[in-house]
Order: C-alpha cells, then structure tokens, then sequence
C-alpha cells in the first residue's frame, strides 16, 4: 500500500486531469501537439479561488518542469492520449498518468527529481532546481517569523481577550448589509453581519454552495471600513463566512489593532450604507 501523502498527490492529479478530459467535449481525441494543447488549457475550467488553475504544455521528451506554481503539466501521449503530469507542492518531485479520451487513466507514475543523473541536467533543468533550492531556504529563514504570526493569529480573538460585545442599532436597510453586532478584543474588533442572499441567477451554478466561489465573495464580503473618530488605522486580518446556506448570509471581519477606550463610537462604512455603532457604557 502507498503511503498517505502520495495516495493524497495521486488524487489530486485526478482531480486536475478531469478539467482537460470536460474541456475535451466530443472530441474523438487530445490534441498531440503544441497550438492544440495550449488551446485545450484556454477551455479549462477555472476552480475554485483557492484551487488556482496553473497548466501549461511540455513536450514530455524534454526534463520534466518544476517552476514552483504547483503546475500541472500537459504533454501529447499518442494515440489521442493525454500525459497529465503534477508537481508536488514542495518537493523536487511530480506525479503523472496517461488519460485516455473515454476517461480511462494508466498507472501513476511517480518521478523523482528529473529522473536523471546530475551530470545529464539540461541549462533549464539546472535552474529549476537553483529556484527550489532558494525558494526552501527563503521558507526556512521565515518559518520563525511565520510561526510567531500563526500563534499571535490564532491567539487573538480568543474568550479571555473578549472585552464585550455591543449590539448595532435597529432600523437598518434590510435591502443591504446590516450590522448585527460588534465584539471588541483588547487585541482587535470583530464586525458581524448578515447580507441579503444574491439572487440565483448570481450564484455560480457548478458551486452554488461554495462560499468562495467568486461571486459569493463579492456577495458576502462588500468593501468595507470602520472609523472609532480617533484615526485609529486598521487592517483586515481575517474574514469569515459564518453561514453561507442562511438567509441572509452570515459574515464577520476581523480587524487590528483594538478600538482605543476613548472612543465613544464606531462607524462601519460600507459602500452604500453607514452604520454607526455607539460605545459608551450607559
């Protein structure tokens, strides 16, 4: 049995190989050849935000690529045949398997490195490992202080930094985005509040329920700002779907540094609409 991590690549490579296999359409076969495989990679469906689409064309007789963007790489395999090959996030290593028009795929192929000895490493290939080699040692000199952001980030917004939560005033438009209430931190400002559901025909039809898919961000997360009065200048840190299957949908952004105890107000400024939020304890 493989190990887990390359069970995970092993998927991961299918699921990349299924977009060029729908881009496919009735086509008898694949493109064998550059003009047709880079015009296949133009029809590719995009993903998710967070699943960028990186593929490009190779020949599959020169070295294997490794350009740091996680890239699936598309080369001819005969017979109508696709090579889908994937490089590993951050190792020197890739996974690849022949796709067949008809969905069939062959056995993985697993390859290390370029799959040849040091002194057979082409011009290119030479490079591709140089930008590897400096890319890792770029992530270990900053791991401390990325270590030091995930525990402050995490830390945060936790029960025993909470100072109190003040709720929004009534009335607001409920046509547009209504704040619900505020949870002030010794650490930062949360802002929590509903936004009318889009309707259906704004909604990406293959993800309805994704709330990262793009038109649901730009549904749940509209431009927004807050002003305390005191020039306090914030910076968004976090936002978070509470619910995207609600109606409305449930949202909240989170922002640094906390609101200075002398500020009596807070206003939350969204492009068509003001909100203002009074602080004072009564």
């Amino acid at each position: 049995m493989c190990p887990v991590s390359d069970q995970v690549d092993r998927r991961e490579l299918l699921e990349m190989a299924l977009r060029p296999l729908g881009a496919l359409g009735t086509a008898a076969g694949f493109p064998q050849d550059w003009t047709g495989i880079d015009a296949l990679i133009a029809r590719l469906a995009e993903g998710r935000p967070s699943e960028p689409r990186h593929f490009a064309y190779e020949d599959g007789k020169a070295l294997p690529r490794y350009d740091g963007e996680y890239t699936t790489w598309l080369s001819p395999a005969g017979d109508g045949a696709l090579r889908v090959r994937r490089e590993h996030p951050w190792d020197l290593s890739s996974v690849a398997v022949v796709l067949h028009p008809d969905g069939r795929v062959g056995k993985f192929e697993e390859i290390e490195g370029f799959g040849v000895p040091d002194s057979e490493l082409t011009e290119q290939a030479r490079a591709d490992r140089e930008a590897h080699e400096r890319r890792a040692r770029e992530q270990e000199e900053s791991e401390p202080e990325h270590e030091q952001w995930l525990e402050e980030s995490q830390a945060r917004f936790r029960t025993e930094n909470l100072i109190r939560t003040v709720a929004a005033p009534p009335g607001q438009d409920p046509d547009g985005p209504v704040v619900a209430y505020v949870a002030l931190y010794d650490t930062g400002v949360m802002v929590n509040y509903l936004m009318p559901r889009p309707p259906e025909e704004v909604l990406d039809p293959e993800n309805p329920d994704d709330p990262f898919a793009e038109p649901h961000m730009e549904a749940m997360f509209p431009q927004m700002e807050i002003d305390d009065g005191h020039g306090t200048e914030f910076k968004v840190v976090d936002i978070d779907s509470v619910d995207m299957n609600s109606s409305p949908l449930r949202a909240r952004v989170s922002y640094t540094p906390a609101i200075p105890a002398a500020a009596t107000a807070l206003r939350v400024v969204f492009e068509s609409t003001t909100v203002e939020i009074d602080l004072e304890v009564s």
